[in-house]
């Protein structure tokens, strides 16, 4: 609407001036032309204020749902995966209007244990975030569930040193790779050399956060670097360094997973927002699949260019993994993964994957 009502208002100008233009004096040319951009200004002031009033939704007699996510943006809280088209899109706010509520987004700069905190406190009613800091959540608060992914296929990738000479796992043995400890980093990297018969003794295995990891690798001081997909490609793509061995792609034991965790208390007193929820998750998967670029411009942003996204999601641009249906698929990534995190210490007690799980919420929104 705004697109069609700013082409109407520039054919006002181009005939004001040519209108002008046909006068006998300069000072007729300028009154007219003033007088057509200050009908421009005021009708797109009009319209702007019009559109504005008529997107605001009014939550007087909304019920609010506290949406938490561990990514934080330049306007706050910023969804992730299949949630944050929900939400650019306001899918979350159509559907969850449609039931009597309203979604506040809430971000934590403190990540995963910072969002955990606030679920157990009750100052959430949703996660949506990584599987790890689901799992640990799960393994010591009983009070939640997981009632739809939010991406089951996040992609992790391995980064060598150009002209390494490494181009397969086996490649890998004796070198020094940066893999952060107890993250699905590791995790993926201990899969890949699976695929090879190797294991983490067969490396020299170093622990980095993220940012640290891609300092000591850009400085030559490591052979390779397991790092998210996107900061591994804005690494290659746009900074130039290194290249890439392996990403998880399609391969489903490479891959980890986004999950939404609810409050049992709030799903009990609440369960159709919860059916929103999955609702507008549905929506953005199926907007993802039919409009793939849109989605690299939509999600650029935060340091990440558009190309960045486009790479990530080349593996697989129908977007399938942004169906929030809990596959058993997922549901076998999800025990996996509880395995690793009480090999690693990472949770003290192993978590009932069966019983966390409830895809009736996924069954009823379809």
């Amino acid at each position: 609407m705004m697109r069609k009502k700013l082409t109407w208002m520039l054919m006002i100008v181009m005939v004001a001036g040519l209108t002008a233009c046909s006068g006998s004096s300069e000072q007729t040319t300028t009154a007219a032309e003033t007088e057509a951009v200050e009908t421009v200004e005021t009708e797109v002031a009009e319209t702007e204020a019009a559109e504005t009033e008529a997107a605001a939704v009014d939550t007087s007699d909304l019920q609010v749902v506290r949406i938490g996510t561990p990514a934080t943006g330049d306007q706050g809280a910023r969804m992730l995966e299949a949630a944050r088209v929900a939400a650019e899109m306001q899918y979350f706010e159509e559907e969850l209007a449609a039931c009597g509520y309203y979604p506040e987004y809430i971000g934590f700069d403190g990540a995963g244990p910072a969002v955990n905190e606030a679920m157990i406190s009750g100052d959430l009613d949703v996660a949506i975030y990584g599987d790890m800091p689901g799992l640990v959540l799960a393994s010591k608060f009983d009070g939640v569930t997981y009632i739809a992914m939010d991406n089951s296929a996040v992609q992790q990738a391995i980064v060598v040193q150009k002209d390494s000479g490494i181009t397969t796992a086996e490649d890998l043995v004796g070198k020094k790779v940066i893999a952060e400890t107890g993250t699905t980093c590791q995790k993926f990297l201990i899969s890949y050399l699976e695929t090879a018969g190797l294991g983490e003794s067969d490396i020299e295995e170093i622990s980095a956060t993220t940012a640290n990891a891609q300092v000591e690798f850009a400085a030559g001081e490591v052979d390779a670097v397991v790092l998210p997909c996107m900061a591994a490609y804005r690494l290659v793509d746009e900074q130039d360094c290194g290249e890439i061995l392996a990403v998880a792609g399609n391969e489903e034991s490479l891959q980890s997973q986004y999950v939404v965790s609810a409050r049992n208390e709030f799903l009990e007193e609440n369960h159709e927002a919860g059916v929103a929820i999955v609702k507008a998750l549905i929506r953005a998967q199926e907007y993802a699949s039919e409009n793939p670029d849109a989605i690299y411009t939509l999600f650029e942003g935060s340091g990440y260019s558009a190309d960045v996204y486009k790479s990530v999601y080349s593996f697989d641009t129908s977007f399938s993994y942004f169906d929030p249906e809990i596959t058993d698929a997922c549901v076998e990534k999800l025990k996996s993964l509880n395995e690793y995190a009480l090999e690693k210490g990472l949770i003290s007690q192993s978590v009932d994957i069966d019983a966390v799980v409830d895809t009736s919420y996924y069954e009823e929104a379809r």
